[in-house]
C-alpha cells in the first residue's frame, strides 16, 4: 500500500520523463538562455504538452492517461483504519466521484481521539461531538471561530 501523494508525484515525474524522451526523439533539445525580467515561452512547450497528453502506461496509481491535459480514469480507494487493519470503505474516481461502498464502516467512529463538550444553552443540556482536526486549514478555521466567539 502506498501513500497517495508520493505515488502521484512518482507517476507525474515518470509521465514528464516519457514526454521529454518522446520530444527528444522528434527534435534536438538545446539549452536556452532565460531571463528573470522577461517571460518568454519555451518554443517546444506545446509539443511537450502534447507528448505528455498522449502518455499511456501503468503507474503506481493505476493506468496513466490524460484527456485535455487532465488525468483521466483515475480511481483511488478510500480506506479506514479499523482495529489493526485497513478496510476499504469506498472509492473516488474521475468518472464517478465519491462512492461509499461500506456505509456502516464509513460512518462508524470509536471513542478514541474524540472530544465531548457538554454545554447548556438557555437551560437545555446538549452534547457536542468534536472529531479530531484533520488539516491545518480546519485548525485555522477552528481557531478563528474560537477567537470570534469571544467577542
Amino acid at each position: 500500500m502506498f501513500q497517495t501523494e508520493p505515488a502521484l508525484i512518482y507517476d507525474s515525474v515518470y509521465a514528464l520523463a516519457w514526454g521529454l524522451n518522446a520530444l527528444q526523439g522528434g527534435t534536438t533539445l538545446r539549452p536556452v538562455n532565460v531571463s528573470c525580467e522577461e517571460e518568454v515561452p519555451w518554443t517546444d512547450g506545446s509539443s511537450l504538452f502534447n507528448y505528455i497528453n498522449s502518455v499511456e502506461f501503468c503507474g503506481l496509481t493505476g493506468k496513466i492517461q490524460f484527456k485535455e491535459g487532465r488525468r483521466s480514469n483515475l480511481k483511488l480507494d478510500l480506506l479506514k483504519l479499523r482495529q489493526n487493519s485497513m478496510e476499504k470503505v469506498g472509492e473516488w474516481s474521475t468518472n464517478f466521484g465519491l462512492n461509499i461502498t461500506n456505509h456502516q464502516a464509513f460512518h462508524e467512529f470509536g471513542t478514541t481521539n474524540i472530544t465531548l463538550r457538554v454545554t447548556t444553552i438557555e437551560g437545555k443540556l446538549s452534547t457536542d461531538v468534536e472529531l479530531p482536526l484533520t488539516s491545518a486549514q480546519e485548525m485555522d478555521q477552528s481557531r478563528m471561530a474560537s477567537d470570534l466567539s469571544s467577542y
